[in-house]
């Protein structure tokens, strides 16, 4: 008994730490997050924007599309083409609905924050990966750190197109 107990110890004791971990990572996006955002709007990164369907003609079947997209970055000392993506925000106009989605670098090309809402087929919801796991979501206003397959799996389509943005970054400037 006296082993059981030392047992179911141990494992609140080592969740308590990984909890603090990703509080700790999630603090460390957020302060990233709001780095980037103040980068932004004071003018220290620069700016391209891809703008489809940019006369706003109707799509057969669909209707109106128009997706935007805008990227944020740098550029290393040691690297004369842009290769420092820090954030990129994908804005898609549909007849039936708008979308807006953010996704978060960290500097060196991966992935560490996506924010997505406007889909009425999803809630709103913000994801957050270390060394590209998913550590944490927010799912309207729940917070969760262990996930359920159906988040997973939206997870992993969210970070593949964070990770299909950046590609599409680096093609632009190579």
């Amino acid at each position: 008994m006296r082993r059981f107990s030392l047992i179911i110890g141990l494992f609140f004791i080592i969740t308590g730490l990984l909890s603090a971990g990703v509080t700790e990572q999630v603090q460390n996006i957020r302060d990233i997050y709001n780095q980037t955002n103040e980068e932004i709007n004071s003018g220290e990164l620069y700016k391209t924007v891809v703008d489809i369907n940019a006369d706003g003609l109707s799509y057969p079947a669909v209707g109106v599309y128009h997706p935007v997209l805008t990227f944020y970055f740098g550029f290393s000392e040691e690297n004369p083409y842009p290769d420092n993506l820090r954030k990129a925000m994908l804005v898609v106009d549909r007849s039936a609905y708008h979308e807006y989605s953010e996704f978060l670098y960290d500097g060196y090309g991966e992935l560490i924050f996506a924010y997505v809402t406007g889909n009425p087929m999803m809630p709103e919801m913000r994801f957050y990966y270390y060394n590209g796991d998913l550590i944490k979501i927010i799912e309207d206003s729940k917070s969760f750190t262990s996930f359920n397959s159906e988040q997973r799996n939206y997870s992993n389509t969210i970070f593949e197109q964070g990770e299909n943005l950046n590609q599409i970054f680096s093609k632009l400037f190579f």
